[in-house]
């Protein structure tokens, strides 16, 4: 009877499972809107994709609850967060933000997830690792929010 009622419970909560698969808007990649090293493009691929971009890896156990709702949960989060395929080319102080923003979340330990490195151990970045993406995120910023300054500077004199 206990294993009756066990199936039927897996089974109920397969049904009522939600999608596993956020929507992602479509726009901008943040390849196409700002430069940046081939280090960095590597260490994005490695630690922030699969949550911050519609490029979701979605594994096997995605598929099964409670692992299914927690994985689409951060995935949702880190989306409406930072979305590295939905990148505010057009809003360069929120572009900013995002990277400085990035920056904190990495040098505090607060990302990657910790659940998501012990399942992914190639997501774990070095000392040297974070200050190269830090460097880069920090003087990047300043480029947009300068040139955003510029760009407003001269539609005001018009």
């Amino acid at each position: 009877m206990a294993v009756a009622v066990c199936l039927l419970a897996a089974i109920c909560m397969m049904a009522a499972r939600p999608r596993n698969k956020p929507p992602a808007r479509v726009g901008v990649p943040i390849e196409r809107a700002i430069s940046m090293p081939a280090e960095v493009a590597r260490l994005l691929d490695r630690g922030c994709r699969d949550c911050h971009s519609k490029e979701t890896k979605w594994p096997w156990y995605s598929r099964i609850p409670p692992a299914s709702w927690m994985m689409a949960n951060d995935v949702e989060k880190g989306r409406m967060a930072m979305n590295l395929s939905d990148w505010p080319a057009s809003r360069p102080w929120k572009a900013a933000g995002a990277l400085l923003a990035a920056c904190a979340a990495v040098q505090s330990g607060r990302m990657p997830l910790r659940g998501y490195m012990l399942l992914h151990r190639e997501s774990r970045w070095s000392e040297p690792e974070k200050k190269a993406f830090c460097e880069w995120a920090n003087g990047e910023s300043r480029r947009l929010l300068v040139n955003n300054q510029l760009t407003t500077n001269k539609e005001s004199e018009k």
